[in-house]
């Protein structure tokens, strides 16, 4: 059996190193809980974005499309009109390219408007990555340096009980 200076450097030693060790486990266990619980939430907007992009793409796809058949159907309405009334084949066709230029306007605004929306979507992804970034580096992880220290200050404590204990053995 030990002396009780010993005994009291000695369990010191021991109660201080077994805080700093599951300081350290549990730091890294709640780094690694909340890493996963912010890839998790990147994966949900990036899903969500993707669907609001694939149907945006089909909506456009869908408005181009209508647009187009819109414009022929006026053509050739257009068309039939002019030539029904005996306009000439070069007048019919100045007489069609001029009604379509809002058209082509329309469409051209549409586009722009695709794009833009596109845009937006690229941003919002850029977005969730960066919170997702931010989220895992609000929580900082424990390092070998933090453990050695804890361990290094259980040690120090361990040795000043020692030396309190001969001191209070002393008087």
């Amino acid at each position: 059996m030990c002396d009780p200076v010993t005994a009291i450097a000695a369990s010191t030693f021991a109660l201080s190193a077994g805080e700093a060790v599951s300081s350290f486990v549990g730091q890294n266990a709640l780094s690694k809980a909340n890493e996963k619980a912010a890839n998790y939430n990147f994966a949900r907007e990036q899903e969500a974005i993707g669907r609001q992009d694939s149907q945006l793409q089909a909506e456009h796809s869908n408005k181009v499309f209508d647009t187009q058949i819109a414009e022929l159907k006026a053509r050739g309405a257009i068309a039939a009109s002019a030539s029904d009334l005996g306009a000439s084949s070069s007048s019919v066709a100045s007489m069609v390219n001029a009604s379509m230029f809002g058209s082509g306007r329309q469409a051209t605004d549409e586009a722009i408007n695709f794009r833009n929306t596109r845009n937006e979507f690229t941003g919002a992804k850029v977005d969730a990555h960066l919170k997702r970034q931010n989220q895992i580096n609000s929580q900082p992880r424990a390092t070998t340096a933090s453990l050695v220290l804890g361990l290094g200050k259980a040690g120090l404590q361990g040795v000043n009980a020692g030396n309190a204990a001969r001191k209070a053995g002393a008087n």
